[in-house]
């Protein structure tokens, strides 16, 4: 009776110690949360949040200085200058960038110079028909339509003196470069026109 007694102790201290030690092993493989309220799962899609976001940013820290010929490459360097290079038919024009809606809602408002081979880059999330006006408009503008990587068409945009105005893209497109008055027609810039973004 006494084996008995002492057999069934050990089969189980085996089953228990057995249960510790796989539970231990599971919970060493759990990934460390400081905060309590947040479950593995959470800090799970946490880290990979982290992940993707330092991958990003290292992509666009080694795009610095280099062309850049996509919307989502010159938006993310956007987010850290304001300030840009596009060129056309290999002639540089550098442009501030106007991001986001209130950027392009301000755009080049009561400007009244624009110095020669400058200007503004109108970056858009979403390929569209887009128009601009010339409210407050103190300096007239060409405004250069630009669609993957190419002039799809010209407009000129007088200042307010002259009265109101407003300009439609001739088809969607993804950026607007505002240049001074003139700028197109001297430098040669027409539809087909080769355009790329640098930082």
């Amino acid at each position: 009776m006494r084996k008995l007694a002492y057999l069934s102790i050990v089969v189980v201290a085996l089953v228990l110690g057995s249960f510790l030690f796989f539970y231990s092993i599971i919970i060493s493989n759990q990934p460390s949360v400081s905060n309590p309220s947040i479950s593995p799962d959470v800090f799970q899609e946490n880290n990979n949040y982290a992940e993707a976001t330092s991958s990003v940013s290292g992509i666009s820290e080694q795009k610095e200085n280099v062309p850049i010929t996509s919307l989502e490459q010159l938006s993310l360097n956007s987010n850290k200058s304001k300030f840009s290079q596009v060129i056309i038919d290999k002639r540089v024009y550098n442009v501030e960038v106007a991001s986001t809606p209130e950027e392009r809602e301000i755009g080049l408002m009561n400007r009244d110079h624009l110095d020669s081979n400058t200007g503004m880059i109108f970056v858009f999330q979403d390929i569209s028909e887009v128009s601009f006006w010339n409210e407050n408009t103190l300096i007239s503008l060409d405004i250069i339509w630009i669609l993957n990587n190419k002039v799809k068409g010209i407009s000129s945009l007088r200042s307010i003196g002259g009265g109101p105005l407003t300009v439609f893209s001739p088809t969607p497109v993804q950026y607007v470069l505002e240049i001074p008055a003139g700028t197109a027609l001297r430098n040669g810039i027409h539809i087909g026109s080769i355009v790329e973004f640098k930082l």
